[in-house]
């Protein structure tokens, strides 16, 4: 009857995941924010004592003895890494100012490139099958640092599968379609289910300006230009602590 209906596999359906790791550094200031705050520090410098943020709200009214100590600037991590010279893209460690997304490549055939994605089975909703798309391809059981976050319950775009066309994806009736759910790296670094390795020939983490070398079908790189985002836009270039 209608409850059958309404907790059978939905055809053509499949969810996946946007395995994001977060930029590790803001974006540096512009310059006008750069010279004002030059001005500010030789201000403060002159009519009274300034402490840097954060570490007076760190440690408080009574922090370090040595002022001077305590108005030196930190210093940013290096934006160049070691994968970045060695052009390693099997590793989180690489590009620390940029979004990079996980996307496979498949065994035979082209070997296309895919975002973790399964189908959708009966009774879940599509968040249980995300979650069953991310929990099928990287072992989130191999580090205890491990970490993760789901954003949402709901979709934040859908592509072609593997072998699809977005030609077919727009027949409603008849179009196959994967769901994306974005997923934030917290910590940890993830491996690689031991389950997929005969399906999974190659892995990346990708920025959204090297998709194009990972899908080729313009309609794709186009949507995923929209869809993706590239360095961090959560607080602003006002508020980058790289300076």
């Amino acid at each position: 009857g209608d409850l059958a209906r309404m907790s059978a596999p939905l055809a053509g359906v499949s969810g996946g995941v946007l395995f994001t790791r977060m930029p590790l550094v803001l974006p540096p200031k512009p310059k006008w924010e750069t010279d004002y705050l030059d001005w500010q520090a030789e201000w403060h410098s002159r009519s009274g004592i300034h402490r840097q943020w954060p570490q007076w709200l760190e440690e408080g009214e009574t922090g370090p003895a040595d002022e001077s100590a305590s108005m030196q600037r930190r210093e940013p991590a290096p934006l160049e890494q070691e994968a970045d010279r060695s052009g390693d893209r099997r590793t989180v460690r690489r590009r620390i100012d940029v979004h990079l997304y996980l996307v496979l490549k498949g065994k035979g055939g082209e070997g296309s490139w895919f975002f973790p994605q399964v189908a959708h089975r009966e009774r879940e909703t599509l968040r249980q099958t995300c979650e069953r798309a991310l929990e099928t391809y990287v072992d989130l059981k191999s580090s205890e640092n491990l970490q993760h976050f789901f954003v949402g319950n709901g979709p934040s775009g859908m592509v072609p599968p593997v072998g699809g066309s977005w030609d077919a994806l727009r027949d409603e009736a008849k179009g196959e379609r994967v769901f994306l759910i974005p997923v934030e790296l917290i910590r940890g670094t993830p491996k690689l289910s031991k389950q997929v390795t005969a399906q999974v020939a190659d892995f990346a983490w990708v920025a959204k300006d090297e998709m194009h070398e990972y899908f080729k079908d313009e309609e794709t790189q186009e949507y995923l230009q929209k869809l993706l985002q590239d360095k961090s836009d959560y607080y602003g270039s006002g508020t980058s602590q790289t300076y």
